[in-house]
């Protein structure tokens, strides 16, 4: 076996060390004991000590606030909400307005879809019930470009009606 391991070690890129020496420490370094580092953060004079406090302790100290507390944390909630400007809040009104209904609509479509998926999967009443949504779909479009898009005047009135519910909307 001997004989395999120097052929291993003749074949590697290095060689093994004969004898692993200790790392021998100098005689001044020996002698001398190791001193903790000094802190990285001083500790603040005024501090105190820091006590450890057992989980049972904690517990027991814990007290559920009374309703004067409670009171107290409303009314200081109360102060601070007269404190703040609304001013800057009524001109993003709109936006959040238009934010929360895109998102609104959102869940509405994603409830149709899924509503609408669903019945389709249903073996007779999906398929009859699919072609005839496309034909209510197909006849409403079509009922509304022939009432409000064929003639100039038609899409002139749709214009400003959308135009003038647009500027109730937004202001």
């Amino acid at each position: 076996m001997e004989k395999d391991t120097s052929a291993n070690q003749e074949e590697l890129p290095f060689k093994e060390p004969d004898v692993v020496s200790p790392i021998e420490l100098n005689s001044e370094e020996a002698e001398q004991p190791q001193s903790l580092p000094e802190p990285v953060i001083a500790v603040a004079p005024e501090a105190g000590e820091i006590d450890v406090v057992s989980s049972q302790d904690e517990d027991s100290k814990e007290t559920p606030p009374n309703v004067s507390q409670l009171f107290e944390y409303l009314k200081q909630g109360m102060e601070s909400l007269r404190g703040l400007n609304l001013e800057g809040f009524r001109h993003i009104y709109p936006v959040f307005l238009s934010i929360f209904g895109a998102i609104l609509l959102g869940l509405a479509l994603l409830m149709t879809v899924n509503l609408l998926h669903s019945m389709n999967q249903l073996p007779l009443f999906g398929g009859v019930l699919g072609s005839i949504a496309e034909l209510i779909g197909l006849v409403a479009l079509v009922r509304f470009v022939t009432s409000n898009l064929l003639k100039q005047q038609k899409r002139a009135e749709l214009l400003t009606r959308i135009a003038h519910l647009k500027k109730e909307l937004l202001g």
